[in-house]
């Protein structure tokens, strides 16, 4: 074996060892440090402690720091905290620095007085962590000291602590304990950030993000916050996906939004959390209610609230009235105004009693639509005495905060007592408000005045131009007075023009006039196809059609009688209509004997036999061989078949298969099937009570069973209960719930409805003005050849930002898919 030389370390440690070894304090101190660190010689930590305790006797105070720690970990020694005090006293007493923050950590509690003195005094000789602590105490405490709590973290942040560097950052962007300064608040977190201290990395993310002591730079502002995103900080996740969501800085990519999002929520974050829930309502419901639901166990009320409206609409899911009714109170108890709207409308929903008590409270807590609504009640007395002085107050609260719908109600009081002086003035400005900002009621109603000349000077031209841009936004009224207004200009293309308007107005009308002028127009122009109207206006029972059918068939036979057009005569006349009638008493006058014979034909006709058994001596149900029987149709009626009660009844409303129309035994049938829950049945008969067919009109009941036949998913149903709700026919004036009918049609791709919801949303009768979600659904119509929703999307582009129509579009995009999906639904069924 060839020979090694010893090497310096060796070397190193053999002169040290004699040293120790001949009584010298510091060699001691230093063998124990080659003993613990393996420097020329094997590591032996027992040796080590042997020769720290000889320095430490010696009075050597780093010897005495290191044995002192090595008491209070119990590292190769019993753990002994009397003796371990005992070495950082002494320790501090030679002038360690480092035994002083020990001595004062370790005393904090039993003695703080004594303690805070060595944490000032290991501060005063430059030890970091004791200089972040004497700032941290003089920061905080009822004699917080923010100038001298600065000075300290501006000590240990000039000695390189990047806990300190952020501090003193946060100071100067908050002007605590300094003087306000973004400029330096950015170089210091850029310090602490270049020193991977994640929060300054945030912080400096965010400065660059809002352009606050530095230039605006997203790029930037996505470079800090990625490197504290990685290293799990949870307010840079959260900004990051932000930045990834909307394409700031870098390109947009939802997926990696969502996963900057889970991360955050998955560490507390609530606005994270409350995100992703909202990103999810559309596509992915149930995620959407687990967000919302840890959200929620925080006791965040926004969470609360939107699970409440969740669990009471049943978005994904089958609604659940106790947990919507449990969210909503929880949300309601923190204090969330919202929450007790939502509240009171669940409950009105239900037919609770207590609804009108919990408006009340949202209304006091300004919550605008409660406002209207408690307004509302107080005027009509529904749930509640009426009282119209209170009534007025609540919408005015909410009339001065911008609700048009208040703004309406408003005028509508004033108007009420225009008798009195100022009111009339007052009602004309209120309307002339709500006008102005797009609100159609009371556009249409200002027009009226101005025709009328009430409380401005009489102005047709005024008249016209209100009423236009009543009707372009679908007001029915206003189309049929701007319909009667050019129908007075006369000449043919003024004749069009009116019968374009009340074609328009049939569209959504729940009564009859415009169908009623369009008849009046049609046979006044001699229309060559007025027999179409007449006949179809005479089915639906209004008497305005069966007179002018009668009137038609009377000149189809060169001006004679019969039993038909008598019979349709006397329709009309059932339900007082004067011509009718006047028709009636000349006829009789002129020939009694004539009219006479023919009420004997009628009769005659009417008491023909109708074979009720068959040969085969058993009923046939409808769909069977002789379903076009009326005979056949009524055995399966009486045996109590509600299909073909249904179709019994609208025998009798067409007047077909040899019966003579009779609305009475129809409303008979119709009741019958809609007793037994034939939605079809049910609809039919709301038609026929809406209209006052046979002279039985009545709102309530219609209501009643276009609901019945909604609840099933009638599709025609679900618009008129919308439109009933809308119009307050029949039922408490509700436009929340009729939003409600008019999403379900709308969703399964019916324009008429989509655009009638996108205008809800675009003239704020939900209470809030919601561009974005009415351009969506004027995009929906308008791609189905709708040119009102046309017409709609391109004025609602004229107000959009930038963002709006951003969001419009998705929302039009996730809108034409859902309705792909629906129908392809329905295609596999």
């Amino acid at each position: 074996m060839s020979f090694q030389p010893a090497s310096k370390d060796h070397e190193a440690f053999r002169e040290t060892r004699r040293a120790a070894e001949a009584g010298q304090g510091k060699a001691q101190y230093s063998l124990g440090l080659m003993y613990a660190n393996g420097v020329g010689v094997e590591q032996d930590f027992n040796q080590a402690l042997h020769w720290y305790r000889k320095a430490a006797d010696k009075g050597v105070s780093a010897a005495q720091y290191i044995l002192a720690g090595k008491y209070a970990m119990g590292q190769g020694v019993d753990r002994d905290i009397r003796e371990a005090l005992s070495w950082y006293l002494k320790a501090s007493e030679r002038g360690n620095s480092r035994a002083l923050f020990k001595l004062g950590q370790m005393l904090s509690v039993p003695q703080e007085d004594f303690a805070n003195s060595c944490f000032e005094k290991a501060a005063e000789k430059g030890v970091v962590e004791a200089q972040l602590m004497v700032g941290a105490r003089l920061a905080s405490g009822s004699g917080a000291d923010q100038g001298r709590a600065a000075d300290w973290y501006q000590k240990a942040a000039e000695n390189g602590a990047p806990s300190a560097q952020y501090i003193i950052g946060t100071q100067y962007q908050s002007g605590k304990g300094v003087v306000q300064d973004l400029a330096q608040a950015v170089a210091w977190y850029r310090k602490a950030a270049r020193q991977g201290f994640a929060a300054a990395q945030s912080q400096l993310g965010l400065m660059y993000a809002r352009g606050e002591g530095v230039a605006k730079d997203n790029r930037q502002a996505v470079s800090w916050l990625s490197r504290a995103a990685e290293q799990g900080d949870g307010e840079a996740q959260y900004q990051l996906g932000a930045m990834y969501e909307q394409g700031l800085g870098v390109a947009a990519d939802p997926l990696t939004a969502e996963n900057w999002y889970l991360k955050a929520a998955d560490q507390g974050d609530l606005r994270a959390q409350l995100r992703l829930a909202r990103l999810y309502e559309d596509e992915r419901p149930i995620l959407a209610v687990e967000m919302y639901q840890r959200a929620a166990e925080h006791g965040n009320p926004e969470a609360q609230l939107a699970l409440g409206k969740l669990y009471a609409g049943g978005l994904g899911f089958e609604p659940d009235f106790d947990k919507a009714l449990g969210y909503l109170l929880a949300a309601s108890q923190q204090g969330e105004a919202g929450a007790l709207m939502a509240l009171a409308q669940l409950l009105d929903r239900e037919s609770v009693s207590m609804t009108t008590q919990w408006y009340r409270r949202a209304a006091e807590e300004g919550v605008t639509d409660a406002q209207c609504r408690i307004g509302h009640r107080l005027a009509t007395g529904q749930g509640t005495g009426q009282n119209l002085q209170e009534s007025l107050f609540w919408y005015m609260l909410a009339a001065e905060k911008g609700s048009l719908e208040a703004q309406h109600a408003v005028a509508d009081a004033y108007m009420a007592q225009r008798d009195v002086p100022d009111n009339l003035e007052q009602a004309v400005a209120w309307y002339r408000s709500a006008a102005k900002q797009g609100f159609a009621q009371s556009q249409r109603v200002l027009g009226s005045l101005y025709a009328r000349g009430e409380g401005v000077p009489k102005d047709n031209r005024q008249a016209a131009s209100w009423w236009l841009k009543a009707a372009e936004q679908g007001d029915s009224d206003a189309q049929l007075y701007l319909g009667q207004l050019f129908e007075k200009g006369g000449g043919a293309t003024a004749d069009r023009h009116a019968e374009q308007w009340y074609a328009r107005a049939m569209e959504r009308a729940i009564d009859s006039r415009p169908m009623v002028a369009m008849l009046a127009l049609l046979a006044r122009k001699k229309s060559p196809d007025a027999d179409v109207w007449f006949r179809q206006a005479a089915g639906e029972g209004i008497a305005a059609g069966q007179h002018f059918w009668a009137d038609w068939l009377v000149d189809r036979e060169g001006g004679l009688l019969d039993a038909e057009s008598l019979n349709w005569y006397l329709l009309a006349a059932a339900q007082g209509h004067k011509a009718a009638l006047a028709k009636l008493a000349e006829l009789t006058r002129r020939d009694p004997e004539a009219v006479a014979a023919l009420f004997a034909s009628m009769a005659g006709e009417s008491s023909l036999a109708v074979p009720l058994t068959s040969t085969s001596g058993g009923a046939k149900a409808l769909g069977e061989e002789d379903e076009n029987s009326f005979e056949w149709c009524m055995r399966a009626a009486e045996a109590g078949d509600p299909k073909a009660q249904w179709a019994l009844g609208k025998i009798f409303v067409d007047g077909e298969k040899g019966q003579t129309q009779d609305f009475g035994q129809a409303v008979r049938w119709y009741r019958q099937s809609a007793q037994a829950g034939f939605p079809p049945a049910q609809a039919a008969l709301a038609v026929l009570l809406s209209t006052g067919a046979g002279g039985m009109q009545n709102h309530d009941e219609a209501v009643h069973w276009w609901r019945k036949a909604a609840e099933q998913g009638d599709v025609e149903s679900q618009y008129n209960l919308a439109l009933m709700l809308e119009k307050g026919q029949g039922v408490p004036q509700n436009y929340v719930e009729a939003v409600v009918w008019l999403e379900k049609v709308a969703e399964q791709g019916i324009p008429i409805a989509q655009t009638r919801l996108g205008l809800a949303h675009a003239t704020g009768r939900l209470g809030t003005v919601d561009l974005a979600e009415a351009y969506a659904w004027f995009a929906a119509a308008a791609a189905a050849g709708n040119e009102a929703a046309q017409a709609n999307r391109e004025h609602a582009e004229v107000l959009m930002s930038g963002q709006q129509l951003k969001d419009g579009k998705r929302r039009a995009e996730q809108i034409t898919r859902r309705i792909a999906q629906l129908k392809a639904g329905q295609g596999h069924r």
